[in-house]
């Protein structure tokens, strides 16, 4: 069985050193007491967000930050800019593709896919969709969601690293481009279900990307977006 896993954000662990006493909020109590029936004395990994992992204590209404542990987070640093799909898609791919490894969703409004304004109060709920699939995950980052950008007018300091687009329309296989493991920054673009536009893919070619084939076959977004980054990720070798 996993150890128990809890976000807290390093705002509040001041000194991260063992010993530190952390006060308990009131729906962490919640989640450790009621939840996860946790006792007293009980071990309990603390996450804070940005690549650190605690093993530390429940005492009374507090944490006992223990020592430090390596969060085994992915060498690639990979950003997913994800058009947004229809509905409530969007939350599969933030909490799978949160497990995985991603480290930033940047959600983009394309050509063929606005589909209205999108809520702060969303924004919120896939935030703390991305953080309770860290947890999971025992991930010590905790991705953070940019955007929505239009695609046309994304800042240019978003784009790191390669820039990868996976498009239908593309007869480039992926085996064609990386013949070797792949590490560092990383940036991913998957469109949602109108695609990409070709006006689109010129634009991000003009920025340098490569434009690869998934396949034959059309897949769901949520399909395509996972499978891209578990490819991802599995050529930077960090899915053996």
């Amino acid at each position: 069985m996993s150890e128990p896993r809890l976000y807290i954000g390093k705002n509040r662990i001041t000194d991260p050193l063992a010993g530190l006493s952390i006060e308990l909020e009131k729906d962490e109590r919640h989640y450790l007491f009621k939840v996860l029936r946790l006792k007293d004395d009980d071990e309990v990994m603390i996450l804070d967000g940005v690549g650190n992992i605690f093993k530390s204590r429940v005492k009374g209404n507090h944490i006992i930050l223990g020592e430090r542990l390596d969060a085994k987070e992915p060498k690639l640093d990979l950003t997913l800019f994800q058009f947004l799909p229809k509905g409530d898609k969007l939350s599969d791919i933030v909490r799978m593709c949160t497990e995985l490894g991603v480290k930033k969703f940047v959600l983009i409004y394309g050509e063929r896919n606005y589909y209205g304004e999108v809520s702060p109060n969303k924004i919120k709920r896939w935030q703390r969709i991305a953080k309770e699939a860290a947890e999971l995950a025992g991930r010590g980052v905790v991705p953070e969601i940019l955007g929505p950008y239009k695609l046309f007018r994304l800042p240019d300091e978003l784009f790191k690293g390669q820039i990868v687009v996976f498009w239908e329309n593309s007869n480039q296989s992926i085996k064609d481009l990386f013949k070797s493991a792949i590490s560092g920054n990383l940036s991913l673009f998957i469109g949602a279900e109108g695609g990409i536009s070709l006006n689109e893919i010129e634009f991000l070619k003009s920025k340098g990307a490569y434009v690869l084939s998934l396949g034959e076959r059309i897949l769901r977004v949520q399909t395509a977006s996972v499978v891209s980054c578990s490819i991802m990720f599995y050529l930077s070798n960090d899915i053996k």
